[in-house]
């Protein structure tokens, strides 16, 4: 939160955010937060203010947070989302199956980020799992191109770094 505090960039998608009480803590100024109503979410959106974005409930649930903005590219609908994949729960979830599906239905533009909790050489990972071929193999179904470059890791506990994050994006947003 002190990067984005600093760097004001437009979009900041959180997994795990520190909470207090069901309520997220450190938000920087000119940043509107987004989460779906459930106490224990995993995900969230801090939006800049300017992009006049809103919380998409109907997509959106304790792991995965959409919202909604008219503005990012002019005549056009984009959906962002954050998305938490628990690492004892299947991989491909229900909601985000849905998620992809309505913007493919509706051609609107998504941008999707999380942590998947999922280890494959296609998004930098050093290694392969199970979750991950899953993933890959669904994701190659859909029109969701990976954003990641290189091998730069998202996790590290002192023992391990590794790349547990990605993020894909339909094509019109590139």
């Amino acid at each position: 939160m002190r990067l984005a505090e600093r760097a004001k960039p437009g979009l900041v998608l959180v997994q795990e955010p520190w909470t207090l009480r069901g309520k997220p803590q450190n938000i920087p100024s000119g940043f509107a937060c987004f989460h779906a109503p459930e106490v224990d979410f995993r995900s969230m959106v801090l939006a800049a203010e300017e992009l006049n974005a809103w919380l998409r409930e109907d997509l959106s649930t304790g792991d995965l947070c959409v919202i909604q903005s008219n503005s990012l590219i002019p005549n056009r609908t984009t959906l962002i989302a954050s998305v938490y994949l628990p690492g004892d729960e299947q991989v491909v979830q229900p909601a985000l199956v849905s998620l992809v599906d309505y913007c493919a239905n509706h051609k609107h533009e998504l941008l999707l980020a999380g942590d998947l909790n999922a280890h494959h050489t296609h998004w930098g990972s050093s290694d392969i799992n199970d979750r991950g071929e899953e993933l890959l193999a669904y994701l190659c179904t859909t029109n969701l191109v990976f954003c990641n470059v290189g091998g730069t890791p998202t996790f590290d506990n002192g023992r391990r770094a590794e790349v547990l994050d990605a993020t894909v994006a339909t094509p019109g947003l590139f």
